[in-house]
């Protein structure tokens, strides 16, 4: 049979040409029955392993796994949060970025009116909650309070002022009057303490500051006359 001729029997549907009887091999189909090769048994462990899988992510399976997948992520999330926030809040505060100065003059004269200004810088983050300043001076000076709203004498060297509130970098300044009553060239000292709490802390934080004022001159001199000789 020529080449050309089994090809067209190969290729005609009607061709009987795959009854034509040959020569027996390991290949055919009733030497293959019953038996497994390497295939088989490759096909069998996959099996396994389809069946596995399908039995622990089953939709009755799959449902509380996704659930616990679910809430470990948002505790962790949760976590992780309260972690970053404690952290942001200790940094955003700090003492050096709270800073009380006083200016005024330094040179008066003895019972001439004078006033100072007191300010307040809060450069955190955080806000600056039951803010008072304490105004701490000699005996020698009188503070003005109807010239100072809020201004309370707690003594006779030191008064009070609630101040409330300070926000993230703001400032707040704070003006007090008086009078100086000392002799001449008598230098005073004003002493300022700011007492606060951020609002990230249960703590009292103090801030403090100074100015010293030389009496340049007094309006009271006293003279005393005597004789230059005088007799046993």
């Amino acid at each position: 049979m020529s080449l050309k001729d089994t090809e067209e029997k190969l290729y005609n549907p009607d061709s009987d040409i795959e009854k034509r009887k040959h020569s027996k091999s390991i290949f055919d189909e009733d030497n293959l029955k019953g038996k497994k090769f390497a295939f088989d048994k490759f096909r069998e462990k996959k099996r396994w392993w389809k069946k596995f899988s399908f039995t622990w992510f089953s939709p009755e399976n799959l449902k509380p796994f996704i659930l616990g997948l679910v809430i470990l992520l948002t505790l962790a999330l949760l976590a992780i949060s309260i972690v970053v926030t404690y952290k942001l809040r200790q940094n955003a505060f700090s003492e050096d970025n709270v800073r009380v100065s006083i200016s005024g003059k330094s040179s008066v004269k003895s019972a001439e009116e004078v006033n100072y200004k007191i300010k307040i810088e809060n450069k955190n983050r955080v806000p600056l909650k039951d803010v008072e300043m304490v105004f701490n001076y000699p005996d020698t000076f009188y503070p003005n309070e109807e010239k100072t709203p809020g201004l309370k004498k707690i003594s006779d060297t030191s008064s009070k002022l609630f101040v409330g509130e300070i926000k993230p970098f703001r400032k707040k300044e704070l003006t007090i009057e008086g009078k100086f009553y000392a002799g001449e060239n008598y230098t005073i000292y004003l002493k300022p303490i700011l007492r606060y709490r951020p609002e990230n802390f249960n703590s009292v934080f103090e801030a403090k500051s100074q100015l010293g004022v030389r009496i340049s001159r007094s309006p009271l001199k006293i003279k005393v006359f005597a004789p230059k000789e005088a007799l046993d």
